[in-house]
């Protein structure tokens, strides 16, 4: 007979042994026994929280893991488990979750910011302060909701420590706060004068996190000629106190955190500084934004001279994508989950079955074809585990520094970047058990010419991933391209902000106003190669299916979810796994918001593995 459960901790004991056996009723049962004994235990919440995810609760595990990271004694894994979380499931009330967990859980590396931040977005508008300044803008406007913000020393907006590190970590999505950030931006800008900045602390704060907001999306927030012309004043004005600035002189650190609004900073004169005379620069919080950003960007300028390079551009549409890329290095991306196992060769397992285990058991070589900023990269590496030798090739040395420099901040190193058009890919000499291209092949004078030479490189029997643009989902951005205020791929900044802006404004069934739904709507660059890039072609099923044919690869099914698939196996009942690409084109007219981001699809070379 078993001795009962007396003690708290034997619950707790009991808990944690249940849950690391896979017992998750028991566990479950225990472990809400203990946390009500020991509610400011955060392992144990975390470890509750993680019955709760197992046993098929999301919601719940994300209220108890933001819990859990409030208290003393959370690990970072729950950190990691509630953005995975939030980065799969919407929760119905963000506003249960801790928002002192969430703003630690920001605080953490190694973890994927963005779901964090989004929701952490979401909770403000919840915010009576921050809601009653929203309905002033409904009634007032914009600029009235800025002036009430700025002319409120006690504003819980300035004041929210969690939107403040929600502006610093991640991107916001919420085209109403948008408006309002960018309201009070121009109200500081125009209105408040340095030392009215500087003798309101909340206020001086909440501008260096817009500043912060502002590099990570790339400064995509529209500014009208009124702000681009004190902006251009503001620049003429540092310029010429330069020394005063390195001097520590806080009325001119004021107009810097002024002009941080809508500048870059590697875009300055600072750029030019020591980092000697950057550290002088005061109020010290000011400093402590500028120097990172600047030694980032002078390791990307060491780090792209110094990256490999298969051959020269010569391509004329490569050198003008490349060109794009350049000046806008694409995706936009500062953090990523570092757990999660090798999820891809899971997938590999239900695509390719037994054959799959010679990737469990040997290195294998992964080659990303049009790599960018290398965040897919990054994934792979991750996501392949520790016998992939990856291997990222792209037109943009910029967005390769990028990408290499951001890699070795996570700590992820198996990755080699090189610099080149995938027309030259054979240069490499090299052979790859896996090719994976997506977003790219749809940017080249002719795709099929750059897939027959990814093609090429692929060994016998090795797997590809190919992601390209449906000539169906893309109908609203081929409409926007054909419309007389389309400012095209050359455009200024300034007239593709005030092209977005523009389109913020529409609504259905206008064309474009669906894109305020896409992150990549979010961030200058991810903007331009969204609607403004050089060169795009959309295909449909019948292309695709005629060139896999053409090249003797074998179709292995689309990366959807179970939604989607469950749907397309009711539709076809009699179809066999993965189903046909002529089944998939019926399926795909009868749901033409299928395929939204792209045809993502696994194929296979034939030959012996």
């Amino acid at each position: 007979m078993k001795k009962p459960l007396a003690r708290p901790q034997d619950y707790a004991r009991l808990g944690i042994q249940s849950l690391e056996s896979g017992d998750l009723e028991t566990a479950l049962k225990a472990l809400r026994v203990a946390v009500a004994d020991r509610p400011r235990d955060g392992d144990l919440r975390y470890r509750y929280g993680l019955a709760l995810r197992r046993g098929g609760d999301p919601g719940e595990a994300a209220i108890e893991m933001a819990h859990a990271l409030s208290l003393k004694g959370a690990p970072v894994e729950a950190a990691r488990d509630l953005s995975a979380i939030l980065q799969r499931y919407r929760l119905e009330d963000p506003g249960e979750m801790n928002a002192g967990g969430l703003a630690a859980a920001l605080r953490h590396d190694g973890i994927n910011h963005q779901p964090i931040a989004a929701a952490a977005f979401e909770i403000a508008k919840t915010d009576p302060a921050i809601a009653d300044v929203l309905d002033v803008a409904v009634v007032a406007g914009w600029a009235q909701a800025a002036r009430k913000v700025v002319g409120d020393r006690r504003s819980g907006l300035l004041r929210d420590p969690l939107l403040r590190a929600a502006l610093g970590r991640g991107i916001n999505m919420d085209p109403e706060l948008e408006h309002l950030f960018t309201a009070i931006r121009r109200h500081v800008l125009l209105t408040v004068s340095p030392d009215a900045l500087l003798d309101n602390k909340e206020l001086f704060t909440f501008t260096l996190a817009l500043a912060q907001q502002g590099l990570l999306n790339r400064f995509v927030w529209f500014a009208g000629p009124e702000e681009i012309a004190e902006v251009q004043q503001l620049e003429e004005q540092l310029k010429a106190q330069q020394d005063q600035l390195a001097g520590g002189d806080i009325g001119a650190g004021a107009r810097l955190a002024k002009l941080l609004l809508f500048r870059d900073v590697t875009a300055t004169e600072i750029a030019r500084w020591d980092m000697k005379a950057v550290s002088g620069i005061r109020p010290r919080p000011l400093a402590e934004l500028v120097r990172p950003v600047l030694e980032q960007h002078r390791d990307e300028r060491e780090i792209a001279d110094a990256i490999a390079v298969i051959g020269p551009v010569t391509d004329a549409t490569s050198r003008r994508v490349s060109e794009q890329y350049e000046h806008a290095p694409y995706p936009s991306w500062t953090s990523l989950s570092k757990t999660g196992g090798a999820l891809r060769l899971d997938e590999l397992s239900g695509i390719i079955g037994a054959n799959s285990e010679r990737f469990q058991a040997t290195p294998f070589n992964v080659l990303v074809a049009g790599c960018g900023t290398g965040q897919h990269a990054a994934q792979l590496s991750i996501a392949y585990g520790s016998r992939a030798r990856i291997t990222g090739v792209d037109l943009s040395r910029s967005s390769l520094a990028y990408g290499e420099r951001t890699c070795r901040q996570l700590g992820l190193e198996r990755i080699e970047f090189v610099h080149g058009d995938l027309l030259d890919i054979g240069a490499l000499e090299q052979s790859f058990d896996i090719v994976e291209c997506v977003g790219v092949l749809h940017h080249m004078a002719d795709p099929f010419a750059g897939w027959r030479e990814l093609v090429k490189v692929l060994r016998p029997g090795g797997l590809m991933f190919i992601g390209v643009y449906s000539a169906i989902a893309r109908q609203e951005i081929a409409a926007l391209r054909a419309q007389p205020d389309y400012p095209g791929p050359d455009c200024s900044d300034d007239e593709a902000r005030a092209y977005r802006a523009a389109l913020l404004g529409r609504v259905s069934p206008e064309p474009g106003s669906g894109l305020i739904g896409s992150y990549n709507f979010y961030t200058l660059s991810d903007f331009r190669d969204l609607v403004l890039h050089a060169c795009e072609h959309r295909m449909s099923l019948d292309q695709i299916s005629a060139f896999m044919d053409e090249s003797g690869l074998t179709f292995r099914g689309f990366n959807l979810n179970d939604d989607v698939q469950q749907r397309f196996s009711a539709a076809f009942p009699d179809s066999s796994k993965p189903g046909t690409l002529t089944e998939w084109t019926a399926f795909e007219a009868d749901n033409p918001r299928t395929f939204d981001g792209m045809y993502c699809f696994w194929c296979q070379k034939p030959g012996a593995a």
